[in-house]
């Protein structure tokens, strides 16, 4: 096929966008609307470096995340333009499940199809930048978290750093009842503290995380002071090194289920015994137990906290 005359690769009447229908042929990136398509670009399969033409053929439409994925990639040229395309989507399509970021906003299965009173309308993407070469002490990611006190800051097992818009209004509303209802019911029963959003662990894979709420035995926790406390030397302000006993997540509308169900599963890999993944947009709790498969319970009234937190009942009329 015949290059494509013109000057321009990426005018908004570009042939290629329209034969795309505005869409990045990875990911599936909706970009018809111009705040939407100012993030696609015209992308080659087959880079010029290894003879790529500038045509039909060899073009297709891409968002900038896909092109920061597939840029670089290289292929021998025995492969045909078909296999160099699968190979590209199927790059997108593992980074995309660690990966994530504002296109991946419009990928990721998503519950668009709800009003915004039931959930439906969703913030911006967390930010996923990688400074595992830094190596960053407890006291330089807490230093980090209080110079960007609007954020909120984790770091994965791999060395990245996920920085997180502020919650919703509604959503911080329910995370602070959460907390209220375990930390009256702890209060009580004397044998655990509490730990809010703010509260962050250094799991046993390295990871730092801030579960939504939390609870540990009081021995536990002590234990853990009284070792603090016996350090002759210390670096400032430090994590607990290992993970609560109860975990608690709650979906919020930027949040894809899937995403919510593998910050549970890491929390039982590093430790918990119990984990509550609480999603209020289907009214559904995802109940984790080490060993067994999640049990989901369908627009429950109360939930129990079993052997872990024995006589708790969480209420959650109060937060649908």
């Amino acid at each position: 096929m015949s290059a494509l005359s013109g000057t321009s690769l990426g005018g908004y009447g570009h042939p290629i966008f329209k034969r795309d229908g505005y869409r990045c042929v990875f990911c599936g990136f909706d970009g018809n609307g111009f705040n939407q398509w100012r993030q696609l670009t015209i992308h080659r399969i087959r880079p010029k470096r290894e003879g790529g033409q500038r045509s039909a053929d060899n073009l297709v439409t891409a968002c900038q995340f896909c092109i920061s994925v597939t840029g670089r990639m290289e292929f021998s040229t025995d492969l045909s333009r078909d296999e160099v395309l699968r190979l590209k989507k199927e790059q997108v399509k593992e980074r995309l499940k660690d990966f994530r970021c504002f296109w991946a906003d419009k990928v990721a299965p998503r519950d668009t199809a709800l009003t915004p009173e039931q959930g439906g309308t969703y913030l911006p993407h967390p930010l996923l930048l990688d400074v595992s070469s830094l190596e960053l002490t407890d006291w330089q990611l807490a230093k980090i978290s209080s110079d960007n006190g609007d954020l909120r800051i984790e770091l994965t097992a791999k060395g990245e750093l996920v920085i997180m818009p502020p919650v919703s209004t509604r959503t911080g509303w329910q995370e602070g009842r959460l907390f209220y209802q375990l930390t009256a019911w702890a209060d009580r029963d004397g044998t655990g503290v509490t730990f809010s959003p703010s509260s962050g662990f250094r799991l046993p894979n390295r990871a730092v995380k801030a579960p939504d709420v939390s609870w540990m035995p009081r021995e536990r926790w002590e234990a853990w002071l009284r070792e603090q406390e016996s350090e002759e030397e210390k670096d400032g302000e430090t994590f607990a090194s290992f993970c609560p006993d109860f975990v608690l997540e709650l979906r919020s509308s930027r949040d894809t289920l899937a995403s919510v169900q593998r910050k549970l599963e890491e929390y039982l890999e590093n430790g918990a015994r119990l984990g509550w993944l609480i999603d209020p947009i289907r009214k559904r709790v995802h109940i984790y137990r080490p060993g067994t498969p999640p049990q989901v319970l369908e627009d429950p009234a109360t939930v129990s906290g079993e052997t872990v937190l024995p006589g708790f009942e969480l209420n959650l009329r109060e937060i649908w």
